[in-house]
Parts: structure tokens; C-alpha cells; sequence
């Protein structure tokens, strides 16, 4: 009885338009499978969400800068003051709203101003202020998302279609994770040919594009998996927000708080003394009942691994005392978690070559949608009757 080996053809033996033909007999099976079908009417069917969604990526790399061209100078003679009056004052402005945390510039805490991110009692956009921590005055009021980031963001997230257009990002996320697999599934025979130009001036457009198409999203498949599967795990965190209830509103005690607590440098200092020459880039105050007013300062690790890329200090905010130091590996599984999640997503933290290979990353998952509605379109155009 014949062997498989020996039923199997030798396409060595067979002539060169027998094995042109088989060749593209092989394509037509596995273009006409069920993978394929998946992977086309996923592109198509969240081609153009896909491509809002790379286009506001891209540029969200770039974040340090966009949030910077919002703030102001500040005096690099002077020092910090206490601020924690500025922003009871602000709360006040705006009755009912809530203190989420202080923004601070890593790189330019000495030479820009800070952010004051207020949530407000009645509606969902927060409210920005520039601080000056040298003078304790607020510069200038913003709502987030008239800002270049916060507007970035919300379209990023939700495509500013409230919970619809967060569960729509959410599909996205989860089709692009497919449409990674299912090309990788399609195109895996030329993966040996990642190395090899075959493209030349006689290549005709639609060889061209169909060829870059490939090429590129196989050179890209391992970014493309990170940003899938990361974006879907932020959305399974963001999406269920918009259908619980919102939380009881908290009595307005917080500016009087504020102003009740130790001087802020002070506070810095303790703070700061535990890390030193590591830059602070968030500062939340917490007001726990029968308990001292708390301030939490993190810590930016930049060189560390993704899990490991903040520290957290606790202060004391009525003595100024260090209440608790949190090593990066001391962090809990959530504040790992989501510290894996934003680098990794946003190559926020990563330095420069990160920021640059996720750049052209996203420049490429650009690409992917144009070409592949390109190809689409000419392939109904051939078989239009």
C-alpha cells in the first residue's frame, strides 16, 4: 500500500503552469474558508471606527507633549508653597464637585504649572485648573475635554457616543484581536518572507497594495496583539461604569479639609524623601472618616518593567508624616494591573524608542484599514457584472 509520502505530488515534477495552477487552486481553498470570511467582514464592518481609534492613538503617544502645550511657565527661582488653599477655593467655585487628584508634569514640575482635576456633581466632563505651585494661584479653568489630550481621549474611548460608543471601541478592541489571529492564520506561509522586498517598479498597484498589506501586518501582528488584547481589558473595566448606579454625593467638606492640612512643601519633602530623584506624577488627597486627611503621591519608575513603573508614598496630611512607603513590587495586583495596562496600551511611560516603535505601530495599523477597504473595493469591482 502506498505511503502518504508517496501520494502526496512532487510539484518538482510537475510542469511550471500545473504548478501555477495548483498554487492558486490552494489560495482560492484557504481565501474562501471560514477564517477568511472572518477576517474580511470584521475589517470591513470596523474598518473605519478602527481607523478613528489608530488615528487618536497615534497621537495620544505623544501625550507628555499635547498636556504640556497646555500648561504655563512658572518661576524656576522660586519654590513651592502651600497650594492646598488654592484649590479649597476652586472646589468652593464649584459646589458639589469633587477632588480627583493633581496632574504633575514629570519632566517639568519645576518649570510648568500643575493640573486640578475636579469632578463635578452634575455632569460627567471634569473640570481642569492650572495651578502655579509657586504662587498657590489658579492661572486658568478648563473643561478636560476642550483640551487636545482630554478630547483625544474621549474619541479614543467612546467616539463621544457616551456608553454606545464605549461598548463600539470595546468590539473594536476584541475585532482587532481577531483580525490579528486571523491574518497570522491566512498569510502564514509568508512569514518566511518577512526579510525580502518583493516589490519593484513594475509591480502593478494592486500588487502593491495587496503585498504591503500582508507585509506589513505580519511585521506588526505582535503590537497589533498588545493593543487588542489590552484595550479589551481597559474596556471590560471602563464599559460596566455606564451601567451602575452613581455614587451617593459626598457632604462638601473638602475645602475646609484642605484647609486644615500641614504645608504642602512639607508634605513634598516627606514624600519625596523616599524616592528621591524620581519624579512625582500624580498627587490624590484622601478624607477618611474619624481618620487624618491622607496624601498619595506616586512615583514614576521610567526604566522599570511595566508592573513595576510606579511607587507610592502616603503622607500623614495633618503632621506631615509618612504614613506608608509602597515599593513598586509592593503594589497591589489591581495597581499593577492597570500600570501593565497604560504602558503597554499607550507606551505612555516607556521612554523614546518605545514612544517611536509604537508610533510607527500605529502609523501601520493606519495603513491596514485603507488598504484593506482598497483591496475590498477592487475585488467587487472585478466581480460586478
Amino acid at each position: 500500500m502506498p505511503t502518504t509520502q508517496a501520494l502526496r505530488p512532487n510539484l518538482g515534477d510537475v510542469p511550471l503552469n500545473s504548478r501555477k495552477t495548483a498554487k492558486c487552486c490552494s489560495l482560492r481553498t484557504r481565501f474562501a474558508s471560514p477564517i477568511f470570511q472572518l477576517h474580511k467582514w470584521l475589517g470591513i464592518g470596523t474598518g473605519v471606527l478602527f481607523l478613528i481609534t489608530a488615528m487618536s492613538g497615534v497621537l495620544l503617544l505623544f501625550y507628555s507633549e499635547l498636556n504640556l502645550r497646555g500648561l504655563h511657565e512658572t518661576d524656576t527661582s522660586s519654590s513651592i508653597i502651600d497650594y492646598a488653599p488654592a484649590i479649597a477655593d476652586m472646589i468652593d467655585e464649584h459646589p458639589g464637585s469633587r477632588l480627583v487628584g493633581i496632574y504633575v508634569p514629570a519632566e517639568k514640575a519645576d518649570r510648568k504649572t500643575w493640573q486640578i482635576f475636579l469632578k463635578p456633581a452634575d455632569r460627567d466632563e471634569r473640570i481642569v485648573g492650572n495651578l502655579d505651585p509657586k504662587t498657590g494661584e489658579i492661572i486658568s479653568e478648563h473643561d478636560y475635554y476642550s483640551l487636545a489630550f482630554g478630547f483625544l481621549l474621549k474619541l479614543h474611548f467612546s467616539y463621544f457616543a457616551a456608553t454606545a460608543g464605549e461598548i463600539a471601541a470595546w468590539i473594536v478592541s476584541l475585532a482587532l484581536t481577531l483580525l490579528s489571529l486571523s491574518g497570522l492564520w491566512i498569510y502564514r506561509g509568508a512569514i518566511k518572507d518577512l526579510f525580502r522586498w518583493r516589490l519593484s517598479r513594475k509591480s502593478s498597484s494592486r500588487r502593491t497594495v495587496t503585498w504591503l498589506h500582508k507585509w506589513t501586518g505580519l511585521w506588526s501582528i505582535a503590537l497589533a496583539l498588545i493593543w487588542g488584547i489590552t484595550g479589551f481589558l481597559y474596556m471590560l473595566v471602563i464599559a460596566p461604569r455606564a451601567f451602575s448606579p452613581p455614587p451617593p454625593p459626598k457632604p462638601a467638606t473638602e475645602s475646609a479639609q484642605l484647609r486644615s492640612l500641614a504645608e504642602m512643601p512639607k508634605i513634598h519633602a516627606a514624600a519625596q524623601a523616599a524616592f528621591p530623584e524620581r519624579p512625582t506624577t500624580f498627587i490624590r488627597f484622601g478624607f477618611p472618616e474619624g481618620e487624618d486627611p491622607q496624601v498619595r503621591f506616586r512615583f514614576l519608575l521610567r526604566e522599570a518593567l511595566p508592573w513595576h513603573k510606579f511607587g507610592e508614598v502616603i503622607v500623614n496630611a495633618r503632621t506631615g508624616e509618612i504614613a506608608e512607603v509602597i515599593q513598586p513590587h509592593q503594589r497591589s495586583t489591581s495597581g499593577k494591573y492597570f500600570a501593565t495596562l497604560a504602558t503597554l496600551h499607550f507606551g505612555f511611560y516607556g521612554g523614546r524608542m518605545m514612544q517611536l516603535i509604537w508610533a510607527i505601530g500605529g502609523i501601520v495599523m493606519i495603513f491596514l484599514p485603507i488598504s484593506g477597504y482598497i483591496m475590498w473595493l477592487r475585488k467587487r469591482k472585478r466581480t460586478r457584472p
